[in-house]
């Protein structure tokens, strides 16, 4: 039931933040866990486990946290609609972190291991930066700076 989504004593936007946030913590799960797959770990049932299941957990928040955005927009119409469309915007864009890791584990199914790669160094530098950039995404999101959000989106852009 969409009501039982909302934990005591949290409102609605609340609740979907937490979400989000959690999210974004479980996208950086799964990204580690892929990358260490095509990182000398190869596939295994484990892994392989680890990242369908973690993946299945935020397309299932990602549906949960729709719900509950629809349903606050539906009952307190217009209040909070910008922020209900950014956090569509933004679960979105969370759930695809958990598609790009199942792709990246493909790899690993298929044989990719960069361990012995001629530019290893580089791709693991690659590999650390968007973990990092994964890790304060999460943490920018729970904290609500502003400055340092901007600072975040400007460092994923020089990334690019």
């Amino acid at each position: 039931m969409v009501l039982s989504f909302f934990r005591q004593g949290e409102s609605p936007m609340e609740e979907v933040e937490h979400r989000i946030h959690q999210m974004l913590v479980d996208g950086r799960a799964v990204y580690d866990a892929a990358m260490g797959a095509v990182f000398g770990g190869g596939k295994s049932k484990e892994t392989k486990h680890e990242v369908k299941s973690t993946d299945h957990e935020i397309n299932v928040a990602q549906r949960d946290v729709r719900r509950a955005l629809l349903l606050h927009a539906s009952v307190a119409p217009g209040s909070d609609l910008p922020s209900v469309l950014r956090y569509m915007s933004v679960i979105k864009d969370v759930e695809r972190v958990g598609d790009y890791a199942k792709n990246i584990y493909d790899l690993a199914k298929f044989g990719v291991d960069f361990e012995a790669a001629p530019d290893h160094d580089e791709l693991a530098n690659y590999r650390d930066a968007v973990a990092q950039l994964l890790t304060d995404a999460a943490e920018t999101f729970e904290s609500r700076d502003l400055s340092t959000a901007e600072a975040l989106v400007a460092k994923a852009n020089a990334f690019l």
